[in-house]
């Protein structure tokens, strides 16, 4: 499984791919909520950006380390969504489908990081 590039991780692309879910939902709402609609889109940018920042330490600890921050923002965009909908600014049916989507990239990075621990553990 190595990779050449952070580009070549399906959970980069999956990630990538949500961030511009994110923006594009978001571009013509919000307009009364610009703080929401910053962190929201600042949560999405940081999942891709820290698996990407990750993939390049070569070193199995940070790189986990960067994967769990990554899990982390998938957490907070998800908040971030439940505000959105609670607060009339995106359909319920969008903040759903993300909400699922955003539980699969969670899932990958979890199965990232646990082959990035099996294979610390084959190096001893």
């Amino acid at each position: 499984m190595g990779y050449a590039s952070f580009e070549d991780l399906e959970i980069w692309k999956k990630a990538h791919e949500l961030r511009v879910k994110i923006f594009e939902l978001t571009r013509d709402c919000f307009k009364n909520d610009q703080d929401l609609l910053r962190q929201l889109r600042r949560a999405a940018h940081s999942v891709s950006a820290n698996i990407a920042e990750g993939h390049g330490v070569f070193h199995y600890l940070q790189n986990i380390e960067h994967l769990r921050r990554a899990r982390g923002s998938c957490e907070e965009v998800k908040d971030g969504l439940i505000a959105a909908r609670d607060f009339k600014y995106i359909e319920e049916n969008n903040q759903q489908m993300l909400n699922r989507e955003y539980n699969g990239l969670v899932n990958g990075i979890n199965a990232y990081i646990r082959y990035l621990l099996d294979r610390k553990s084959e190096s001893k």
